[in-house]
């Protein structure tokens, strides 16, 4: 996830930094449920799987989204993606 292993030695400060503020964001701009599934070993989170459900309402093209400052970078993710 672009983290360094370093900073966040404890996986429940990592969650609650990285994990839970993106997953938020990511239901808030995008139309989708999003739920983590924790893998554990020995009470140690090992990996993680993300799964992507779609709501059913009214969305925004992205085209029509503000989701960068940069405009000219937006249209290229859209154009690729």
């Amino acid at each position: 996830m672009g983290v360094d292993k370093e900073k966040y030695k404890e996986f429940k400060r990592f969650s609650a930094r990285v994990i839970k503020p993106a997953v938020k964001e990511l239901i808030s701009i995008g139309g989708y449920d999003v739920q983590v599934v924790y893998t554990k070993e020995n009470k140690k989170v090992t990996a993680l799987k993300f799964q992507f459900k779609e709501l059913k309402c009214e969305k925004k093209p992205m085209q029509d989204m503000k989701l960068f400052h940069n405009i000219d970078l937006q249209q290229k993710l859209v154009q690729e993606f």
